[in-house]
Parts: structure tokens; C-alpha cells; sequence
């Protein structure tokens, strides 16, 4: 079983992923923007193998989220969800621990994109 941390302002898409992602038997946290995600870090990063983070949130955006994640839990992956092209990104995706998602999306796709990350 993995575990995934949820970053998303918007609670209807969470509790989707959440119960696709937990029925493909994964353990799902979730959180509400990029501070929660980071205090959730701070005390579960050795258990969390994926962040599934969207880019344009309140406080600390799914791009500031990513930086942390790669200077302090560089062992874990990071998936951006985002309606903006993959050009806003200024070439993240790029690197091995980061992939991109467009909205919308079907949850079926997200979650074989997920399998797929978490397998490489």
C-alpha cells in the first residue's frame, strides 16, 4: 500500500480522489492547500510516497510545495493537477519526481497515471 498526500483547495475533488485512489488500494491524507500539506510533511513525510498536488492554491502554491518537497523529502514524487499548459510550469515536469496532469481529468486515467508513477 502506498501513501499519498492530497493537496487541494477545492474538498469535492479530494474526497474523489480520495475514494478512487483508496478503492485502487492506496492510503490517501488529505489537505487543503500547501501549508497543511507541509505541516502534514513535517510529521508523515517517511510514510508518504506521492504528493498529488494542484499548482494554483492559497498560501503556499502546488510549485512552492514541489520546491520544499524536492529541498527537505527529496525521496518523494509530486504530481501536479492543473489546468494551465504544462509551458506555465517553467519545466518541472522534467525532472524524474515530477509529472503533470491536466484538468479536467478522468479519475480512471489519474489514477493509472498514479500507479504508473509510484511502479517507476
Amino acid at each position: 500500500m502506498k501513501h499519498i498526500l492530497v493537496v487541494d483547495d477545492d474538498s469535492a475533488l479530494r474526497g474523489f480522489l480520495k475514494k478512487a485512489l483508496t478503492k485502487n488500494g492506496h492510503k490517501v491524507i488529505e489537505a487543503s492547500d500547501g501549508e497543511d500539506a507541509i505541516a502534514i510533511l513535517d510529521t508523515q513525510a517517511d510514510n508518504i510516497h506521492l504528493v498529488l498536488t494542484d499548482i494554483v492554491m492559497p498560501n503556499i502554491n502546488g510549485t512552492e510545495l514541489a520546491s520544499h518537497i524536492q529541498k527537505h523529502y527529496a525521496h518523494i514524487k509530486v504530481m501536479f493537477m492543473t489546468g494551465f499548459s504544462a509551458m506555465a510550469l517553467n519545466g518541472t515536469d522534467d525532472h524524474p519526481h515530477i509529472k503533470t496532469v491536466s484538468k479536467p481529468f478522468h479519475l480512471n486515467d489519474i489514477v493509472k497515471r498514479v500507479n504508473i508513477m509510484l511502479s517507476q
